[in-house]
Parts: structure tokens; sequence; C-alpha cells
């Protein structure tokens, strides 16, 4: 695991670094070599094998990087690389270590990699070889073959056992393995290596490559020697199926389709020359195996199962076809789907309707559209066939009230998927409110024959109570993997009715002292054609206001150089309107920096923004060191013009911007309570970087924040920093078990803040970096901050912009990843941000933590002056959140959350009886 995290972060900065230097290469049987200060790029045949090799030489105990990519490419860069006919040769070297890496073609099949450390240091870490390689088009789909009889089949499903989960590793118990793909068959040998799949990992990032092999630890002045063997494969792909009405296509290659019926398929497939069997496999959607064999003529008969997803086939040492996907024909269940629908809605709607409803169901399901003969034909035909049925939810979720249009309220953990059911009206919304809570919720606008025309928001009222602020936004969805989530929030208040569902989202700031009781929330839209409609909800205002600023601590890092290159037309003006933004939620601006090339411009000083932040979060950040793992790699050996030249240069400036903004909040607040500076990416040994901490937090009294993100270092790469911050914020995979509770608890006891650290598309539990993540399970982190008592989350990105989004006017945004490190997006008119829901319900999550907030408050008043000695009971085990599942388990629902939300509620107003 230790590996597989510094490789990441090695891969991720020699991808982002500008390649300078020279660039060696040799090719030859066909293979090509280069090397650059990237590492090294493999091919065979044009096809890729590796990309972005590097090498590490790491010391123990305190893992401090002897040799990294940042010395490779030092290495590239002053031309100590030999090159052969047939070979390339890298030697590395810093002080007294050093490493030798070559690549060297063998014949037509083979090529052999060998590297070798050498260092007078006492305790070696680590020393590998890695290279990133294995292209997903050729072995995202194969097998691996390791040991004596271990077999993997890929790619593996993430839910499987620890050998095969998402972060799964390889390692042969011989010394060989082989991965057969699409068109290769990779044979490795050597002395020491092993293969790890990193897909699910935020920063691998199409289109790099899906498997990586790295060589295990090597011995001090040993030697790691790794053959690789590429052998293509004779392509199999069936030509025929008798069967003539499909339940189900296989795809080939070239996109057309094979029909195939549950029983009675049988397949050809053309023989390679001597080949004597030929071996079937099919995979179910949950990545079980059946298997069949067949003769010398090709032909395999086998049966069909709903469940069956992927097909393929192998002739032993020859070739292989496939895995060919396997797509269910839906038509038929559509279409008996779409007739009960429509039968429901008798009675509902004018016979007029229900007719044209029925005429466009038959002209839909009719003869020419039932055999699809390419894999485009059936998409465009199951995407139409699905339209019509989302369509047809919107009129069974309709009221039946008006033919034209209908409309919801809804919460704001909804979500509108497209191309998922809409939710049936089933009850009407009932909202929870105290004075100064902004409330947030959800409309969805059905446009049942008004399609194509205009609609706008003609106000939101509350009777009896004029709301202090109101914000509206479409939910506007943005595409993960090749699924659609509702997320990007953009502000309107006029909207065409271009789709089969509108999906809005509110925000509404109730004032201070609001009139407590039940009140009526109604929304009203004004249609182009026809009369105004409509929307109400209810709201019960509690008889308190919550606290002006929240007692935890929620924070997000904001990029400044990423909003100027992503949003240029945005400009200052924009910039401090999103530390605004910001700061009406409650959240603490935490300006940090994407990669520490953009050190030199990072600006130090408290923006007037940055005290609105303070007085509404209640926390103020100081100023970050960040990256500091990573300053003496890749900012004073690789910025040529680099403003400071020396690790000392930096401290010092740094220290006195810190000492500077701290007498600075001092004179504005009178105090530094809550006031925290924060510094990260820290491995042990750096005892420099820890004075200049302990003096400046001694001379400003400045209390000291950092994260800890590496759960495999233990108890002692913690132990190391102990003393020295006040905030001890740790990524959420610390969590992921329960062997760090005791450790949590002595680190309270010493009057430590723990918090959780958000930085990764895939943490052990839902987040608010995950796009996908259902939005109850990202408003239960609230709950869990209880049930764990932490007291902060930070989140490393709003605006991490990595890259230029995917995707064109209109969007949706092809997300490279899941959301992870921006709650924020940028603007279509690359002139101003759009929040998300997920930053919302971030939002929501702070006010609705600040309930039991205010209820602890109470319980300790009552304690006291010994007052409500039940209620007092009742709220402490209100506050244990005993009934909650795991927070790495499903089974959270919204109805909980607001059961704990209303006991919070009831309890706090009993208590203020009591205590008057």
């Amino acid at each position: 695991m230790q590996k597989c995290l510094y490789v990441v972060l090695c891969v991720l900065i020699a991808e982002i670094l500008p390649l300078t230097g020279a660039d060696w290469i040799i090719q030859r049987d066909g293979w090509r070599v280069s090397v650059g200060t990237s590492g090294f790029a493999i091919q065979k045949d044009g096809m890729k094998i590796s990309s972005g090799s590097n090498t590490s030489l790491v010391k123990g105990p305190g893992w401090k990087s002897l040799l990294d990519t940042a010395t490779f490419a030092e290495a590239i860069r002053s031309g100590t690389v030999v090159k052969t006919d047939r070979s390339l040769t890298v030697t590395e070297s810093k002080g007294t270590s050093c490493a030798v890496t070559k690549v060297e073609i063998l014949g037509p099949d083979q090529l052999q990699l060998s590297y070798a450390p050498s260092t007078d240091a006492e305790k070696i870490a680590d020393s590998s070889f890695w290279f990133l390689g294995l292209p997903q088009e050729d072995f995202a789909f194969g097998q691996a073959r390791f040991g004596k009889n271990k077999q993997v089949t890929l790619p593996c499903p993430a839910k499987e056992d620890p050998v095969r989960k998402s972060r799964w590793r390889l390692t042969p118990d011989t010394r060989k393995m082989t991965i057969s793909g699409k068109n290769y068959e990779l044979t490795v040998e050597g002395a020491y290596f092993h293969l790890f799949d990193a897909r699910f990992h935020g920063y691998f990032l199409p289109p790099l490559q899906t498997f990586c092999l790295v060589t295990q630890r090597v011995p001090n002045h040993g030697k790691a020697v790794v053959t690789l063997r590429v052998r293509p494969l004779a392509k199999l792909i069936p030509t025929s199926s008798p069967a003539k009405t499909a339940s189900a296509y296989l795809e080939l290659e070239n996109g057309a389709l094979l029909s195939l019926n549950p029983t009675g398929n049988t397949l050809c497939f053309p023989m390679p020359k001597g080949a004597k069997r030929i071996a079937l496999t099919v995979t179910t959607a949950d990545g079980k195996e059946r298997s069949y064999a067949g003769g010398a003529d090709g032909k395999i008969s086998f049966d069909l199962r709903a469940e069956d997803r992927f097909l393929k086939a192998v002739v032993p040492d020859r070739g292989a076809g496939g895995p060919f996907p396997i797509h269910p024909n839906r038509t038929m269940m559509m279409r008996a789907q779409a007739k009960r629908m429509i039968a429901s809605l008798s009675g509902r709607f004018s016979p007029e309707i229900l007719r044209n409803l029925t005429s466009k169901s038959e002209s839909l399901f009719s003869g020419e559209n039932l055999h699809p003969a390419t894999r485009k034909e059936l998409s465009e035909r199951d995407d139409r066939e699905a339209a019509f049925l989302r369509q047809l939810s919107c009129y069974s979720a309709a009221s039946g009230t008006r033919e034209d249009l209908d409309a919801v309220l809804l919460s704001s953990t909804e979500r509108l998927i497209p191309g998922e059911n809409f939710p049936a009206k089933t009850r009407p919304l009932k909202m929870l409110g105290a004075g100064g809570q902004t409330l947030y919720f959800q409309a969805a606008i059905l446009p049942l024959s008004m399609k194509g025309q205009a609609i706008a928001l003609e106000s939101v009222s509350i009777d009896g109570i004029a709301p202090e602020q109101m914000e509206v936004f479409e939910v506007l969805p943005v595409v993960v993997g090749t699924r659609q989530y509702p997320d990007m929030l953009e502000p309107k208040r006029s909207f065409a009715l271009k789709e089969e569902v509108l999906n809005l989202f509110f925000a509404v700031k109730l004032p201070n002292r609001a009139t407590p009781g039940t009140h009526t929330l109604k929304v009203t839209f004004a249609p182009e054609k026809g009369t105004p409609l409509v929307i109400s909800g209810a709201l019960k205002i509690l008889p308190f206001d919550l606290p002006d600023v929240p007692a935890h601590l929620t924070a997000g890092g904001v990029k400044i150089d990423a909003f100027r290159r992503i949003l240029p037309g945005a400009g200052e003006a924009g910039f401090q309107e999103l530390l605004r933004y910001i700061s009406r939620r409650k959240v603490t601006v935490h300006r940090s920096m994407l990669h520490p090339r953009e050190l030199d411009g990072f600006d130090w000083g408290i923006r007037p923004e940055q005290w609105a932040t303070y007085e509404r979060g209640g926390f103020l950040n100081l100023g970050n060191l960040p990256w500091l793992e990573w300053l003496e790699k890749f900012y004073f050996k690789t910025q040529k013009n680099a403003k400071f030249k020396s690790s000392a240069a930096y401290y010092q400036m740094a220290s006195g911007k810190i000492s500077a903004n701290a007498a600075a909040a001092r004179l504005h607040q009178g105090n530094l309570q809550n006031v925290y500076f924060y510094y990260d990416e820290l491995g042990t040994g750096q005892d420099q970087v820890v004075q200049v901490l302990a003096d400046l937090k001694k001379q400003t009294s400045v209390k000291l924040m950092t994260c800890f993100d590496k759960p495999h270092f233990g108890e002692k790469y913690v132990d190391f920093y102990r003393a020295l911050p006040d905030w001890m914020v740790f990524c959420a995979n610390y969590f992921k078990d329960r062997k760090f509770d005791d450790y949590f608890a002595k680190l309270r006891q010493e009057g430590k803040r723990l918090g959780w650290y958000f930085n990764s598309s895939n943490p052990p539990f839902g987040t608010f970096n995950a796009v996908s993540c259902p939005a109850v399970r990202q408003k239960a982190i609230y709950c869990y901050m209880l049930r764990h008592k932490i007291d902060c989350n930070l989140m490393w990105g709003l605006n991490a912009w990595l890259g230029d989004f995917g995707g064109k006017n209109p969007i949706p945004y092809q997300l490279k990843t899941d959301g992870n490190g921006f709650l924020f997006y940028p603007g279509r008119d690359r002139k101003e941000f759009a929040s998300s829901l997920r930053f919302e319900l971030l939002a929501e999550g702070i006010e609705y933590l600040q309930y039991f907030e205010l209820l602890e408050a109470k319980i300790k008043q009552a304690k006291q002056r010994d007052i409500a000695p039940d209620l007092v009971a009742e709220g402490e085990k209100l506050l244990q959140m005993e009934t909650l599942p795991p927070i790495w388990q499903e089974g959270i629902t919204s109805d909980l959350l607001d059961r704990y939300q209303n006991h919070a509620a009831n309890l706090i107003e009993a208590l203020n009886e009591r205590m008057k």
C-alpha cells in the first residue's frame, strides 16, 4: 500500500511537470523504447506497453526519499544515458545513493528491464522500479494468470475479495505471470515484481493505463531483472448464430450485432491452423463464469441467461476473441411497460392525450425498430424507448389536475437522474426551519404537453414571513463514466421546457426571530401560455434561532491560480464573489495551491471576504504551507527562475507573512480564538520544518493544523508530529476500521481537535468529493461527525480544476474524476463559477449539525442548573447516534436523518421551557 500511494503521486507529478531535455530512442525487431524526463516509454508493433516509468529509493524508518522522479529527470537532463543499438541505460545519483536502470531489446518478442540500487544508508524502507503499463484498450479485459494455478479475470469487480478489490495486487509465487488481452498476450518473468490495478484511483485518469507493473523491494546492492514477452494473438470473432428472435445481442468488434436466444445458440469461430478445440466463457454481471467447450470446427453451443454480460472465446496458446458485450433486448419489456403505464392513466387524462400516447407507443415499438443491425442503431433505439418511458413516468407522477403542466416540491436529497423514473407524488414536502436557517429544497416541473415552451419563476413566498435572501438554480447533469448525474447549479429564473423534467434547486434564507408555527411555502411559475402554476409545501418554523456561527469547522481549499486559468473572463471581481458565496454558506476559505510551481505567485494576504467567512463560519485560516514534502523536489530543483532559492528563504518569508496575518487578526478580532495556520504533505524526518513551525506557534500563539494522509504508516507517523499540531485532520481511510479508535481517544484527552480530510473520489464511505454518491449519504456525514466526535471537515479543493472540463455547450460536462477536488464548476461561458448540489448539501449539513450543537449547549446549561435530568439523559442518548448503520454500509435514509433533526428540535424546545 505504501508503494501504491507513493507511485501515484510520483506519476501524477511526472505527468504535470513539463518535459525538458532530449529523448533517447532505440528501435529494433518491432520494439520502440524511448526515455525522457517522465521515464521510459515502451511500444511493441505500435502497441504501448508502458509510459511514465520511474524509480524510487527511500530511506527508513521515516520514509525519506533518496532517489525519485525528480532525480531521474535530472539524470536525463544532464545526459546520464548510455545508448547502444539494443539498450538504454540511465544512471541516477544523489550523494552516496545511486540506481542504474537498463532497458534492453533481447529479440522480436522479448525485452528486459533491470534495476540495481546502491546507497550508504543503513536502513532502506523501499527500493523499486515502476512503470505504468498495460493500456486499457488492449489489456483492460482478459485474464491474469499468476503462481501455479491462480487466475483472475479482468476487469475485476470492485466488490470482490481483497485480492480482487479496486486496488488489488497480484504477486506471483513463482516468477512468472501471464496477462491475456484482446489482441496480445504479455508474459512477465523476473525476480521481483507484482501487478496492481489502479483503475479506481483518482489520479489515474483516462487515457492513462489501467494496470501497473512494479518491482517489489529490491535489496541494497541487489538487482531486479524483469523480462517482458509480448505475443500477438489470433483474433477469434464469431461469424453467425441461428437465433431469429433476439432476447439479447452480442456486440462484435466492428459494432455489428448477433442475435441470441435463451437457448439454442451456436456460434461459429474461424479456427487458427492446428487448433483442436475452442473454449467459450460467459461472465455474468456479478463476475461469475460458465465455460463451454467446442470442437475443431469452431462451433460452440451454449445457453443464455438474463444476467449474462460478456462472452469470450479462447483457443489455448493460439488466439482469443472478446470479451464481447452482451446487450439485453429491452424492447419487449419496455413495450409491455409502456402499455401498462398508459392504461394506468385512464380516467386521469383526456381521451385525446391517451390516444396520442398510444399512437406514439405503437410507432416507437413497431417492427422496423425491433431489429437493429449495429450497436449504434441499438443504442439509438434504447435511447428513444427510455425517453418515452421517462415521459410516461412524468404522466404517472402528475396529479392530473392540469393536462398541460404539473410540478412537485422535493427535498434537497432527491436525485432526479436522467433516464430514471420520476418519483411519484406520494406526499407533500414538509420542512423544518429555525430563525436564521437557510432552507434547501427542489422543484421538478413536468411539461406534459408544453415541451418547447418557456416558463418563468414568478415568486417564492412563505405566508407571514419575508425571506432575507432567495437563490434559484437550474440543476444540470454532468457525466461520470458513462452515466449522467444531476450536480451543477446554474442561477436562473426563467427556463425553456426542453426536457421531460426541469429540475430546480432553491436556497431560501429565513430571518432571525421568524414567526414560529406552521406556514405554507408556495412557489409560483408563470408559463408562456396558460394560467400560473402554484405548488406548495408545509414549513414548521421553530421558536428559536440557530447560532450565527457553527461550533464545528468546515473548511475548503480555494485555488486562485486555477480560478484565473479556467475562468479568465471572471477577473478579480469574480474570485471575490466566489469567496463571498463560500462565506454565506458558513464554510471557511482555505486558500492553497494545486502544485508547488504556483508558490511564487501565492497570495498570502488576508482578503476582506475572509473576515466575512470568520464572522459567519467562526474560523479563520491565516495561510497555508502546502506541499512541504515535495518542495525540495518539485520547486527548488525544477523552477529555474524560482523566487526562493532555498528552503530556509521560503520558510523565513512564510514565518513573516503568518506573523503579520496573526497580528492583523488579533487587531481585527481582539483575540486569536479559532484562528489557525495550516501545513501539509509533511514526511517524517523533516526537522527543519518542525522547528520553523514550532517557533511560529510560540511567537504568534496561532493554532496549527495539519492533515495525515498515510494510514499505512501507522501511529508512528502521527507520533512524530504529535506535540506540534492542535488540529489533527485524518484522511477517511483512518476510519475504515476501528484500530485507531483508542489512539484517537488519547489524542482527544490531550486536547487535540480531530478532523476528516476528504481527498479522494473513492473514499471508504460516501463524501462530498464524489458526484455519484447518494445525497443522503453526503448529508449524513454530519451525523457521523457527532458519532465519531469529529471537530472538522476539510475539503482539499473547492475549485481544484486540474484541467479544462470536457464537454461543450450545452453541458453535460464530461468529468475526468468523480468530483474529487471541486465542489464548484467553471461556468459554461467561462466568465463565472457555478455551485453544485454537493456544495449546497455541505452547507445544509453545517446547519443540520447546528441543531445538535445547540442541543449540546442546552444540555450543558441544564446540567449546570440541575434542571430536567430526564431531558438531559434523552438528549445525551440522541447525540450518540446509536441507530446509525456503520458509515461504510448502506441503510442510511432521509427519514432517519429527519427523525434525528425533529428529535433534537423537540428537546431544544422542551429544555428552553424547563429553563425559563
